[in-house]
């Protein structure tokens, strides 16, 4: 009899339990931080969740703060990111020019990192046109001033992300000269961030001497290449000495051992060959432009062999052509057939027979229809 008792009254509590937090939640429905910490919080889960989460505080930064608040700009950026993310991008514009709209009626001095965010979201999702970006308005540039005279890192690193958006965007556009200035603006942000690290800065230091190639600034060029040639080489060298002592004392096996700390250690090796590879790539460029076939046979040839070494199934296309390329330029026509040759196998297999063993990158030269 009491088991049934305290049974009734768990089931009629529960009930009662139930009843009682809708009311409470009909009385207290979710403030705006609420729903966006929820939003936050499921972003980039995949949930579509999110877009419901979202919406709501859009809608209520509106409604609790007010049509032209920041608290509307926030929900609106963050609305952009998910939708974005959850695959619906065609509507991100439009919730960006609205946060923007809004922002233009601030002091031109306040929210420096909301004004940050706002630059970086509009230069992702290229909503800036080209010649909007070469010649920015007024208002935008006292907010350029602004988060540049800020001195917190967040808001100097987004300024360094807007100018490498910038150069990139002049850069496709065949504007060489804008893309070198925004670049070297960049550039000279980052120093101030990472100082002496010059680590945090070789994809834009590599960047830029492409761009001082292409707009025939060769000294310039070949100044940051071999700097960053420098880099590089104070890296690898420590690296080598240690993996080899590795591969001296350890087990014969010891590629195949996955809690081996050397497996990590190899693989940023190989991924600092690759980016010494590039770089080479670069000042083989630089010299085929200025002419200088002999040098840059050599350096096409070293960056090649570096990135044949670290990764053998990576695809050479690209490095292959500049080796033929070079070597026509020198009259050399047999080693030119042979580079082609090796270059049209490496795009066989990547585009017509992916999966086939026959004819993948470790294939042998005399193995395949191409040999």
């Amino acid at each position: 009899m009491l088991r049934i008792v305290v049974k009734r009254f768990i089931i009629y509590g529960g009930i009662f339990s139930a009843i009682n937090f809708s009311a409470w939640s009909a009385e207290y429905p979710p403030s705006w931080s609420q729903r966006q910490q929820q939003s936050a919080a499921c972003f980039m889960t995949g949930d579509e969740t999110c877009i419901t989460f979202i919406d709501d505080a859009v809608r209520l930064a509106a409604r609790q703060y007010g049509k032209r608040s920041i608290q509307l700009v926030r929900s609106l950026l963050l609305q952009s990111d998910i939708y974005q993310w959850l695959g619906k991008p065609e509507l991100t514009p439009q919730m960006l020019l609205r946060a923007r709209a809004i922002m233009k009626t601030f002091p031109a001095g306040t929210y420096p990192g909301d004004r940050a965010d706002m630059f970086e979201h509009l230069a992702a999702f290229n909503v800036y046109s080209n010649d909007h970006l070469a010649k920015i308005d007024a208002t935008e540039q006292q907010w350029l001033g602004v988060i540049l005279r800020d001195k917190t890192w967040d808001n100097r690193e987004r300024v360094a992300s807007f100018l490498q958006q910038k150069a990139n965007i002049a850069y496709n556009a065949g504007h060489i000269s804008e893309a070198i200035n925004a670049l070297s603006q960049a550039l000279k942000i980052e120093q101030t961030l990472y100082g002496a690290e010059f680590g945090e800065m070789t994809v834009d230091s590599n960047n830029l001497a492409g761009f001082y190639a292409q707009g025939h600034h060769y000294k310039e060029a070949k100044d940051l290449y071999l700097k960053l040639i420098a880099y590089y080489q104070s890296r690898l060298t420590p690296m080598a000495t240690v993996i080899s002592r590795l591969r001296f004392y350890l087990p014969e096996n010891i590629d195949l051992d996955s809690t081996s700390l050397y497996l990590p250690l190899l693989a940023e090796y190989k991924r600092r060959q690759s980016d010494v590879s590039m770089v080479l790539y670069g000042i083989s460029l630089l010299y085929k432009n200025n002419q200088q076939l002999e040098q840059a046979k050599y350096f096409a040839e070293r960056a090649f062999t570096l990135d044949a070494v670290a990764y053998p199934a990576k695809m050479q296309y690209e490095r292959l052509q500049q080796l033929a390329n070079i070597a026509e330029g020198l009259g050399d026509n047999v080693l030119a057939r042979r580079y082609r040759q090796l270059s049209f196998r490496h795009r066989m297999a990547h585009s017509i027979y992916p999966s086939d063993p026959q004819y993948n990158d470790f294939a042998k030269p005399g193995g395949d229809r191409c040999g």
